[in-house]
């Protein structure tokens, strides 16, 4: 048996947002990256770290997935409720901060999570969701996954109908490594893959302003998606499908069912994941074979007809004993001489035996690490708990200083189209770091105390009654509360 986990961020289409993933937050979801903010024009560059935000009571989100174990990551100052597989789940009061909700010890097989948002209406109470990562289970022991790129331009992948070459966009598939990609505007068009040894596949590419809809499948199994987008995002996971029998040959196709030659389809590679066999090759990968169809796009010059194998184990070259032995041997005589020095000088010390009263050395730290739900399958870093503790007002006058407000969410185009989330590359590990946000508000007062009078002259009565102010004063500052964790939203 083995086991890893996979991450499915926000802007992956597999996420399905209701009722809309871009848009007004007060009546579904918004994209928010952590250089760009919110959209401000269709086709915006996305930069930075992505989330989804909502406000409106009732926006859900959907993931279907093949796993033994489920964990959401957000940020949320509102109440919401989860259902896994159409049954109500139980959401523990006490999460790690920034984990919504897990689910572990599932039957391997395909399941379903839907979490729905329920601020309350016109406040300032958000929901925000980061990823999802699920865990993927082989019944075979393996030394680990390889992963085989197909690239878009590998003679082995098949093409139908006009797909084009288009480069020299430098955010595509990132900023760090521009590539060329292939895009079509032509109904129907479709590219393939047919390929044995792997236990799961993914398609990446690109969303854009001006993307629609596309079918994937898989062994003749049909399901349908939506990339549209304001966004200009270099790389998502359009398709993802683990739980695949690696000893037979399996086919995947994507087809363009975007019927006006004003919708895009764009493609940046096919991504296999196969098992690591005893001796640290891969099973076979590639069944097809032979030269691309006539409607395939020209080949650039680096192109390959072998896929590009990520991760994989060579053990095929002999050991050199004598490269091995000899540092070792020198590494111990480093050693004897280090020890031999500290002797010595531990020999000249003068040792101080009259001290009068002897320092107890600091207690040691014994106590066990803090366990985490999600640990055992190997989450990347344990989310912390953030406790806060209510605001006590001071005993003297003075104001806090009110933070300056969050940037303002711009306004969506007056049409938004049906969508369905952005997506990026599956991760076979650990997720990624929650991003931080730093346009959060924090609630400000105001304290004051009573106003003390002069004192020129007066009557004991008075004297006494000054007395008693200054002992016992009266003010009405204000106790405080916890700071919300997001902007208000401007719409």
């Amino acid at each position: 048996m083995y086991s890893w986990n996979t991450t499915i961020d926000d802007t992956s289409p597999i996420v399905l947002f209701s009722p809309y993933s871009e848009g007004p937050v007060q009546n579904g979801w918004a994209g928010w990256f952590s250089d760009s903010g919110f959209v401000t024009t269709g086709g915006e560059q996305a930069v930075g770290s992505s989330i989804h935000y909502t406000s409106f009571p009732g926006a859900s989100l959907y993931l279907q997935f093949e796993g033994t174990a489920i964990y959401l990551y957000g940020t949320t100052n509102c109440t919401y409720t989860v259902t896994l597989d159409s049954q109500s789940a139980h959401v523990p009061l006490s999460l790690p901060f920034g984990l919504l909700f897990y689910q572990e010890g599932l039957t391997p097989t395909t399941h379903s999570v839907q979490l729905t948002a329920q601020p309350q209406a016109s406040s300032t109470q958000m929901l925000g969701f980061d990823q999802a990562v699920f865990t993927n289970t082989i019944d075979q022991d393996t030394n680990g996954l390889a992963t085989i790129v197909y690239e878009n331009w590998n003679d082995t992948l098949q093409y139908t109908g006009n797909w084009t070459n288009q480069s020299g966009v430098d955010w595509i598939p990132n900023t760090q490594a521009p590539a060329p990609y292939v895009e079509t505007s032509q109904g129907l068009s479709s590219v393939s893959l047919t390929f044995a040894g792997g236990v799961a596949v993914a398609v990446n590419g690109p969303r854009n302003w001006g993307h629609w809809t596309y079918n994937i499948s898989l062994d003749d199994e049909v399901t349908s998606w939506n990339c549209s987008t304001l966004w200009g995002i270099g790389d998502t996971v359009l398709f993802y499908q683990n739980g695949l029998d690696p000893t037979k040959q399996h086919t995947v196709k994507m087809i363009d069912t975007g019927m006006q030659d004003y919708y895009k389809l764009s493609l940046n590679d096919f991504t296999v994941y196969a098992p690591n066999n005893s001796n640290g090759t891969t099973a076979p990968i590639s069944s097809a074979s032979g030269s691309p169809s006539s409607a395939s796009p020209t080949a650039p010059s680096a192109s390959s007809g072998s896929p590009t194998a990520v991760a994989a184990v060579d053990a095929g070259k002999k050991t050199n004993v004598g490269a091995i032995v000899g540092p070792v041997i020198a590494g111990m005589v480093v050693l004897i001489l280090a020890l031999l020095a500290v002797l010595w000088w531990r020999r000249r010390r003068v040792v101080q035996w009259d001290i009068e009263e002897p320092v107890a050395p600091f207690p040691k730290n014994d106590r066990a690490e803090i366990w985490v739900k999600g640990q055992e399958v190997g989450l990347p870093h344990q989310p912390v708990v953030r406790v806060y503790e209510p605001i006590v007002a001071p005993a003297v006058s003075g104001k806090r200083s009110v933070p300056a407000p969050p940037p303002s969410e711009p306004s969506a185009p007056s049409t938004v189209s049906e969508s369905i989330p952005e997506g990026s590359r599956p991760s076979l590990g650990q997720p990624r770091p929650l991003p931080s946000h730093s346009q959060q508000p924090s609630i400000s007062g105001s304290q004051s105390t009573a106003p003390q009078g002069s004192v020129q002259a007066v009557d004991v009565n008075q004297l006494v009654e000054l007395i008693a102010q200054r002992i016992d004063p009266r003010t009405t500052a204000p106790q405080g509360e916890a700071p919300p964790r997001y902007p208000a939203s401007p719409y």
